[in-house]
């Protein structure tokens, strides 16, 4: 159940493991409210994951991911502020991909993450786990490792991904500092 998003430096593909358990995947072009102080972008997109183990299941992974980056493209990880993020740009386009880093995926335990969750993002350290985000060390874009679900928990990932011109200012980054109620809100099957 991939589903790709084409964007000027290639699709983005959105992919869970082939072994996860029930996956309802939504993707949709959103608006990325960005207030009056930014120019406007191209285009974003949000993607939300909804996974239901009917039985214990091996740890989790997900992705958004460019094929590969075009030449000319540079960037790479690009986080901050609670939002795991990559940037990449050439002389005409600036993209970013985004999400929740593992402090805010660790605030989210117990609501629509499970709680169990919250033993695998230390409080002090959560990014210091063998669980999270990677941000473009191994594939451009963002990869997901995360715990086991019990039988009957459920959780839900999101991802957004925004373009627009190349220009000085962080419109493609602020686009992806979302959260799964918004892409929810604005997402259709």
């Amino acid at each position: 159940m991939a589903h790709r998003v084409q964007t000027p430096f290639g699709a983005v593909t959105f992919l869970p493991d082939a072994e996860a358990p029930a996956i309802e995947l939504r993707v949709a072009e959103v608006d990325p409210a960005l207030g009056d102080h930014l120019e406007p972008i191209a285009a974003c997109w949000g993607a939300v994951w909804r996974i239901t183990a009917s039985a214990r299941t091996p740890e989790l992974r997900l992705s958004a991911t460019l094929t590969a980056l075009p030449d000319g493209v540079r960037g790479g990880a690009d986080t901050g502020e609670r939002l795991a993020a990559v940037t990449y740009e050439n002389a005409d386009t600036r993209l970013s991909i985004g999400t929740h880093d593992e402090e805010a995926i660790r605030a989210r335990c117990g609501t629509d993450l499970p709680a169990s969750w919250a033993d695998a993002f230390p409080e002090h350290e959560p990014w210091n786990s063998e669980f999270g985000v990677d941000c473009g060390r191994t594939t451009p874009g963002l990869t997901w490792r995360l715990p086991p679900l019990a039988a009957g928990e459920s959780c839900v990932i999101h991802a957004a991904v925004a373009w627009g011109p190349a220009r000085d200012d962080a419109a493609t980054w602020i686009a992806v500092d979302t959260d799964p109620t918004r892409l929810l809100g604005q997402t259709r099957r």
